[in-house]
């Protein structure tokens, strides 16, 4: 208890001592005097010891006009940084999502580029989900009633479809091995 007394003591006294010191300093500060930083012990010595050299004092103390010179050519242009590229577009949020719900174009999060711009043997995610669907429903081994009429509708819908057109047999085939759309099955194995 003493000691907690003792230290909350001592702390104000310090503190107060170290107001004082930092006023001291600041008035000589604006008296016009040099406040040099404190030296070490073996700094002070050597310092000491160069003062006491003549020549090496009026070297100190000597102004070069050329430098100074030098120094009053040089201009500095201060201006603030570049702004960085920010993108235009929004970021997804709800409210956008909600808006473009009934939107095809947004159906799948994103906006689609136009048909003409797709570059040869490319697709795009709703083009894929397509022909993926459609060929799916051709290779279907269901004997229903209108399996037969489904098989032929979707035949027609792949063979018309733009993307086959656009993209080679060969990697229609080759997305068709290793993807597949979702398919709902209602009895399990």
């Amino acid at each position: 208890m003493i000691k907690r007394i003792f230290n909350a003591v001592g702390k104000r006294t310090k503190d107060a001592k170290f107001q004082q010191k930092a006023i001291k300093k600041q008035d000589k500060i604006e008296q016009g005097e040099k406040v040099l930083a404190p030296r070490y012990p073996t700094e002070d010595k050597r310092f000491q010891k160069a003062m006491s050299d003549e020549k090496l004092r009026e070297l100190v103390n000597k102004k070069e006009s050329t430098l100074v010179e030098n120094m009053n050519k040089i201009t500095i242009k201060s201006t603030d940084p570049v702004e960085r590229w920010t993108s235009t577009k929004d970021l997804p949020t709800r409210e956008s999502e909600w808006l473009h719900r009934n939107d095809p174009v947004w159906e799948y999060g994103f906006y689609e580029p136009e048909e003409k711009r797709i570059p040869k043997n490319k697709l795009m995610f709703r083009e894929a989900l397509e022909v993926l669907r459609a060929r799916q429903e051709i290779e279907d081994d269901s004997d229903g009633p209108n399996a037969a009429k489904m098989r032929e509708e979707a035949r027609k819908v792949y063979e018309e479809h733009k993307a086959v057109a656009r993209v080679d047999p060969e990697k229609l085939d080759e997305m068709w091995e290793y993807f597949r759309p979702f398919v709902r099955k209602d009895t399990q194995k």
